[in-house]
């Protein structure tokens, strides 16, 4: 069942994002589960985006975009395909296209509007250093989790909006009480180390602890 295999890895993906020890074991096991979705369904885009997800986070990126076109050319008008895309090229970049693929996923469904979707147009925003219309769409969060205020709090310190970044970190940091810079850059899995740093001074300059 391919995509059981998919959304397996997809969980294990979360969880190595989330836990706060370095080891790989789950976005080891994340690869596995979804390459054998695609091995399952060699014809299911699902299957092909959420493997891209998998090798995005190993760092492997130019495997990451071949799987992601695939998906896309299977299924060229899922809005899911083309947000993942989005996701995919915020980190692998240039950001400028991944913006243009997360705006294409609302031009072929405008009431798709998952939590995720949001977070990552934010994350885009964020890496062309347009601080205000990231904030904008961070706001369309329902229920913002640490992640999102972290990025929020970064992004109103980059704005000079000491107040509010800190009223962020303070969010983050209710939430995850074990919050640290260190960690949380190395789950961001940037290309380019430059964007690494960045966003990791902009923690900093929100007052969240490394």
């Amino acid at each position: 069942y391919a995509i059981a295999h998919a959304l397996l890895g997809t969980m294990r993906i979360g969880r190595y994002r989330n836990e706060p020890a370095s080891s790989t074991a789950a976005l080891d096991e994340a690869f596995a589960l979804t390459q054998r979705a695609v091995e399952l369904d060699d014809g299911d885009s699902t299957c092909h985006s959420l493997f891209a997800h998998a090798c995005l986070y190993r760092r492997s990126y130019e495997l990451a975009l071949q799987h992601m076109r695939r998906s896309i050319e299977i299924n060229p008008n899922n809005p899911w395909n083309r947000a993942d895309m989005g996701l995919v090229l915020t980190y692998a970049g240039p950001a400028e296209e991944a913006l243009s693929w997360l705006t294409r996923a609302r031009d072929v469904d405008p009431y798709f509007d998952p939590a995720w979707y949001w977070r990552q147009t934010g994350q885009a925003y964020m890496v062309l250093r347009q601080f205000e219309q990231a904030l904008a769409m961070f706001a369309h969060v329902p229920s913002r989790t640490g992640r999102t205020s972290a990025y929020m709090a970064a992004c109103c310190a980059r704005l000079h909006q000491t107040d509010r970044a800190r009223q962020y970190a303070a969010e983050c940091l209710s939430d995850n009480p074990d919050f640290s810079i260190r960690q949380f850059v190395s789950k961001e899995p940037f290309r380019d180390l430059a964007e690494v740093d960045y966003l990791a001074e902009s923690l900093r300059l929100a007052g969240l602890p490394e």
